[in-house]
């Protein structure tokens, strides 16, 4: 005879260590972000912090490529400037630092993304375990110990 207790965390989403980009996962299989979007958006208060986990991910994407392209302008002032042989390297300056700046906003963008789209899933499974209240199955067939009686709840 086996005994289990079943686990509701049916939804979960992981991240690459180096990218963090986003997987994730249902009953242990892979899904897109648009079908765990139509599973969050069952629960009003997963739905918005998804939301705002799409805006805020739109937000720290547009302040990326602004801030490699202000970096690159100024890096190519620093160039124009050790080429011509002259002293004024303020363009350069005020270029770098508006593009450094603007890359560390899109970064602290991303990580306050990244959390609310984990703890909308957190709460998703919460919710889900919540509404599934005690459920129990008897089964007969293979178990660990051989052939007889899974007992689930």
């Amino acid at each position: 005879m086996t005994l289990s207790a079943q686990d509701f965390d049916r939804l979960m989403v992981k991240r690459s260590p180096l990218t963090n980009i986003l997987r994730f996962y249902y009953d242990d299989g892979f899904i897109r972000k648009n079908e765990a979007a139509s599973l969050l958006r069952s629960d009003s208060v997963s739905a918005a912090l998804f939301k705002s986990y799409k805006t805020n991910t739109t937000i720290a994407t547009c302040l990326y490529i602004a801030g490699d392209v202000a970096f690159l302008v100024g890096f190519y002032y620093f160039w124009d400037t050790v080429l011509i042989c002259d002293d004024d390297f303020s363009k350069a300056k005020i270029w770098g630092t508006v593009g450094l700046v603007t890359i560390v906003g899109g970064a602290v963008f991303k990580f306050i993304s990244l959390d609310q789209v984990e703890r909308a899933v957190d709460i998703y499974n919460k919710n889900a375990a919540a509404d599934a209240g005690h459920s129990l199955s008897i089964s007969f067939g293979i178990t660990d110990d051989g052939i007889g009686v899974s007992l689930r709840f």
